[in-house]
């Protein structure tokens, strides 16, 4: 039986050198790898020219910061044409180790004799690679995830092209969030796997001791604090009554990570006018790349 063909999609902007690293990491366990660049085209393209005359990658530049999403449709399209039928997306920081995406693929296969057509995606175990902490993410009544992260989960083709793109509205932020609660509308499952450990960073994470506890805040730029916030309300009004498990974590989620912010994160104010900018934006509909500026990240 023919092996079916695995691609994978790599979203970078402005990357390190330590692209290079995780995609020969990637190379030999999946075929082909789509890199998606939104790199402005003012910007130095050392490490992109270096990916581009990488063999078996193809670089796809778009001169511009078009987003996340934008840049995983691009992506997603391209392996598709590509004659891939299962298709793993990553950011440029994520790190795996050997025998990932066999380690995807066996829980895929594990379960699939129960109803694999409901397999929206599998997703890893998630560890910061700074703090090594794992991150769990809630998970609903039955015991499964309610939320996933884009990068390091495998997709199969047809059910990419059954659910749609991702919402290029968003822009950034939220937009695996918007997927997740779209696939799990449509009766979709998502499955985590326990034998694919994705080594990734979320912002730049920092802990604090607080009333005898360990909280951890992410110190994401006032910029990124804008499309966080206008993103998760424009989820909340859309999901609200449709999905009570999800919304009765990312209420309380949102509130704790306010008040952490408020308490330990630096330009906490500045943050704060960004936030309410993008609840402003979010209630009268005003989504896409407004409020992104040069350098943010």
């Amino acid at each position: 039986m023919e092996k079916p063909l695995i691609g994978a999609v790599v979203v970078s902007y402005n990357p390190s050198r330590e692209i290079l690293r995780n995609i020969a990491i990637l190379t030999g366990q999946v075929d082909p790898i789509v890199v998606v660049d939104n790199t402005l085209s003012t910007n130095p393209q050392t490490v992109i020219d270096e990916l581009e005359h990488r063999g078996g990658c193809t670089v796809i530049r778009n001169k511009k910061n078009l987003g996340i999403a934008t840049a995983l449709n691009i992506g997603v399209q391209r392996a598709i044409s590509l004659g891939c039928e299962w298709i793993v997306t990553f950011d440029q920081d994520s790190r795996i180790g050997e025998g990932y995406i066999d380690g995807l693929i066996s829980t895929y296969t594990d379960i699939e004799s129960t109803d694999a057509s409901r397999i929206g995606v599998v997703c890893p175990i998630y560890r910061d690679s700074r703090l090594g902490a794992v991150w769990p993410f809630p998970r609903g009544s039955n015991g499964e995830p309610l939320m996933y992260m884009t990068s390091g989960s495998l997709m199969k083709s047809e059910t990419y092209q059954k659910l749609g793109p991702f919402e290029d509205q968003l822009f950034i932020d939220c937009v695996d969030t918007e997927y997740a609660l779209r696939m799990r509308a449509a009766g979709y499952k998502i499955i985590e796997s326990r034998d694919a450990v994705l080594e990734h960073s979320l912002g730049k994470m920092t802990p604090h001791m607080f009333a005898g506890r360990t909280i951890f805040v992410t110190n994401h730029n006032p910029q990124r604090r804008y499309f966080i916030t206008r993103n998760r309300i424009v989820l909340l009004k859309r999901y609200l009554l449709k999905d009570c498990e999800w919304t009765a974590y990312e209420l309380t989620d949102f509130w704790k990570g306010t008040i952490a912010l408020l308490l330990f994160e630096q330009d906490r104010w500045l943050k704060v006018q960004y936030m309410l900018r993008g609840a402003a934006d979010a209630i009268f509909g005003r989504l896409g790349s407004r409020g992104i500026m040069p350098g943010a990240s």
